[in-house]
């Protein structure tokens, strides 16, 4: 009887135990799609932006998981189209794993041929680690810009657009009034493409240690299917997610709770105010500047120059 009770104690023990025990936390992320940053006045944004993946709070959680000793590591899906502004934005919250020790995972069905996978590939060189399934590639071969020009469709339908432009690098009437590049827009865009360009070489080159030189020879010679992208060493390891997902809790523990990142959220402290404490402050602009109050529209609005003023003085 008295081992009997022993065993029923340490039976409650245990249970009582695991009901305390929490698991860590692997946080998964979907950057397949673009990230999406709804503009707080616009009617229509809360609409368009439903059950897609919404840029500033993933960026809160990124820089928050990584400060929760609950979340061990980090574990995305990438390949798919981002903006140049969100790729970085991205790397940022990367950065913050990275400086936590924590490992971050980055793996892809493939990277597609072009700037799209351009940009994905610049974005998961910001990870720890790099996977690639056996049937997919990386399509590193480098940036492009491109312009629609809409005069030949308006001459068709006989309208005559009348737009003012302020001297011939302005030009984004160009796009309604011409069928071709001029010299000055096309000397812009050649511009915009090499410092995107080597920005993408920079950015590669610092997250896989590389030289700049070495990574833009790789991206000469590009693309690559799964193997030669391997033996390069562009990528780390061949595999589908369940194998990146053991992988993962070979090194934070086979108990880790794998968790999106939309159902996290982080616990609450309360957290006394640091005395000379820096800080960098951020005025936020959307939309052209108008003179005199804002004025809003079903699109935005126009930011005004009064508020934005006001703004810059308390900053």
């Amino acid at each position: 009887m008295a081992h009997a009770l022993i065993d029923q104690h340490r039976s409650h023990d245990d249970v009582q135990q695991r009901r305390w025990h929490r698991p860590p936390i692997i946080l998964e992320l979907d950057l397949t799609q673009p990230l999406v940053d709804p503009h707080p006045d616009d009617p229509l944004g809360p609409l368009l932006s439903r059950s897609r993946r919404q840029l500033r709070p993933t960026i809160k959680a990124l820089h928050e998981a990584a400060e929760d000793p609950r979340v061990v590591g980090l574990l995305a899906k990438v390949g798919g189209p981002l903006s140049w502004a969100t790729v970085h934005e991205l790397r940022r919250g990367l950065q913050a794993f990275l400086d936590a020790r924590k490992p971050t995972i980055a793996w892809a069905e493939t990277f597609p041929d072009g700037p799209v996978g351009t940009g994905a590939y610049v974005l998961a060189s910001g990870f720890g680690e790099v996977w690639l399934q056996p049937g997919g590639g990386v399509g590193l071969i480098g940036v492009s810009v491109e312009t629609t020009f809409l005069r030949g469709a308006f001459d068709k339908l006989g309208v005559e657009p009348q737009l003012g432009q302020r001297y011939e690098y302005k030009n984004a009437a160009d796009r309604f009034t011409r069928t071709e590049f001029t010299e000055p827009h096309r000397e812009s865009m050649d511009a915009l493409a090499a410092s995107v360009y080597a920005d993408a070489v920079a950015m590669i080159a610092a997250g896989r240690s590389m030289t700049p030189e070495r990574v833009q020879e790789l991206v000469d010679t590009g693309p690559r299917i799964a193997e030669e992208a391997l033996a390069a060493r562009l990528v780390d390891r061949l595999g589908y997610r369940d194998e990146v997902l053991a992988s993962m809790r070979e090194r934070v523990g086979e108990d880790a709770e794998l968790l999106f990142a939309d159902r996290w959220h982080p616990r609450r402290k309360l957290r006394l105010p640091k005395r000379r404490r820096e800080h960098l402050a951020l005025v936020e602009i959307r939309g052209g500047i108008g003179s005199g109050p804002r004025r809003p529209g079903a699109m935005g609005g126009q930011a005004g120059s009064d508020p934005l003023a006001s703004q810059l003085r308390a900053a």
